[in-house]
């Protein structure tokens, strides 16, 4: 009885993650599916993306020059 109560949430957990195993799937995705998921996140998430990394570029640039400023002070 005292290794049940310790090993409680151990228990709960893998009762969790089993019991999907055990039953049927409730809907199914195919490749057009996978593929419309796919163009709907890059669509979304593209512009953000690009504009975070032209960000990080021109910080990129920003902090080199400020090094080789920074050496040619030596």
């Amino acid at each position: 009885m005292n290794l049940l109560r310790k090993n409680r949430i151990f228990i709960s957990l893998a009762i969790l993650a089993f019991a999907p195993v055990a039953c049927r799937p409730i809907f199914a995705i195919g490749w057009t599916e996978l593929i419309i998921l796919l163009v709907l996140i890059l669509f979304l998430l593209g512009p953000v993306l690009l504009r975070i990394y032209r960000t990080l570029e021109k910080f990129r640039k920003i902090n080199a020059s400020k090094e080789n400023e920074d050496d040619l002070m030596k």
